[in-house]
């Protein structure tokens, strides 16, 4: 069983856990430890399991999943924790973000990308869906002085189809701010490669 990527399944919605279940059960290097319907039952197993990568879905509830993700990264903080959210649910990922989840993914995103997904925050690296990414750039402030070496680390981009993976630090280390700052930044930069190469 070594070499597997432990993943515990954290969703209120019965058709969540079970498209995810499938998707990532069909894919070589992926072992489902658990599945958690309340924060209750997330937190539990994660503390018995420690599981490589937590899902949490942003409908988590008993308790809230932003109380989830805070009680993990105190119980369980070698797991990291990816959300899954609606296209819509952009407040609540930027939260969550700020909470300490290594990213986000659209719940909207084909089965094969949620598993890209996984595959990239279980090897240390964080993600966030295009329309994720789009909020954060539409709510950007304009860019602030003395900006960190770190901040922009942050968002020092590889892309890989329509998706951002983001290396080396953890979405959270910077300030909301400097995170949208960062985004507006990096969608601008992408657009200019974009362009370039046409």
């Amino acid at each position: 069983m070594s070499g597997l990527t432990t993943v515990l399944l954290a969703a209120a919605r019965p058709l969540v856990r079970a498209r995810l279940y499938v998707a990532l059960a069909e894919t070589p290097g992926f072992r489902i430890v658990g599945e958690a319907a309340t924060g209750t039952e997330t937190r539990r197993l994660c503390r018995a399991i420690r599981p490589a990568v937590a899902l949490l879905d942003h409908h988590l509830a008993r308790p809230s999943v932003a109380e989830t993700l805070v009680a993990l990264s105190r119980l369980c903080p070698e797991t990291r924790v990816m959300v899954l959210a609606s296209p819509v649910a952009t407040a609540a990922v930027r939260a969550l973000v700020a909470l300490g989840a290594v990213g986000a993914v659209s719940l909207d995103e084909p089965p094969a990308a949620i598993v890209w997904a996984v595959a990239v925050v279980a090897s240390g690296g964080t993600w966030c869906s295009p329309p994720f990414l789009a909020a954060l750039a539409r709510d950007a402030v304009p860019p602030i002085a003395g900006r960190t070496d770190r901040a922009d680390a942050v968002f020092a981009t590889r892309t890989t189809g329509r998706h951002c993976r983001y290396r080396p630090a953890r979405l959270s280390a910077t300030s909301p701010a400097r995170s949208r700052s960062a985004a507006c930044g990096l969608l601008a930069h992408e657009d200019d490669r974009g362009s370039g190469a046409a």
